[in-house]
């Protein structure tokens, strides 16, 4: 649907990466830098994405009832 700019998308993505990568951790212990790697910017990536949808999914649901 398109509610979100590519790059807010594609860094969701890249730490959606880095966190499933976090399992490693078990493994490796030098890897525990992935944790907080993966924690912290992800609640900012939710921030900008909790400002970001109110305004675009306003907009789409106006265009729909206008149209209907």
């Amino acid at each position: 649907m398109k509610l979100l700019p590519k790059w807010v998308v594609g860094l969701g993505i890249a730490l959606a990466i880095i966190g499933e990568l976090t399992w490693f951790t078990m493994i490796v212990p030098g890897l525990g830098f992935l944790v907080p790697l993966t924690r912290f910017p992800g609640f900012v990536w939710l921030i900008a994405v909790g400002f970001q949808l109110p305004a675009t999914i306003g907009e789409r649901i106006g265009n729909r009832r206008q149209i209907a």
